[in-house]
């Protein structure tokens, strides 16, 4: 008799179980940005005064919406000179063709579906006293974009590169390895 009065329970239980028929949410990645170096082609300065630099990596979205950045030189927020945070932290100086290695991250999870897709953002800017900024580079970027297709992120083996800068004797390229786990 006891078993007739759980029976309604338990089939009502298996009932809702069944309706239950929505995909399980895809697993999230953790997409990382491993910052290997910098590399000044052109250094935005005469070949005897070396440029004066900072750098931000950045994970975006398919938007182009920051998700996560890291500010180069660390400690130093990106768009500010040093003289305006107390000089703890100086700026990159880059002669032309001088190459720097760096350490730094930048991570964020993203679903490993089309809502997934994201880009590494490198943006970059040159000091030519404590309130100007070099106007060939000021604030210049560009975005590789790494979309979510056939079940998988794009573009993601192997050593990654991003310049900018437009003319010859003022670019600098981002170094980066991108992991996906």
């Amino acid at each position: 008799m006891t078993f007739l009065r759980t029976l309604p329970v338990l089939v009502l239980a298996l009932g809702l179980a069944a309706c239950d028929t929505a995909d399980p949410e895809p697993e999230a990645a953790l997409v990382t940005v491993d910052v290997v170096a910098f590399e000044a082609f052109g250094n935005c300065e005469s070949s005897t005064n070396p440029g004066d630099f900072q750098f931000q990596v950045a994970l975006v979205d398919a938007g182009n919406n920051v998700i996560s950045s890291t500010d180069f030189p660390t400690g130093l927020p990106y768009g500010t000179h040093p003289s305006a945070s107390g000089g703890a932290v100086g700026l990159y100086a880059f002669n032309p063709r001088q190459r720097r290695a760096v350490d730094g991250l930048v991570s964020a999870e993203r679903a490993r579906d089309v809502n997934g897709t994201f880009g590494v953002r490198f943006s970059g800017m040159e000091w030519d006293t404590q309130t100007t900024r070099d106007a060939r580079f000021d604030d210049v970027q560009q975005i590789r974009s790494h979309p979510f297709e056939d079940g998988l992120f794009q573009r993601v083996a192997g050593e990654q590169s991003i310049v900018i800068g437009t003319t010859s004797d003022c670019r600098v390229e981002l170094e980066y390895r991108l992991t996906i786990q």
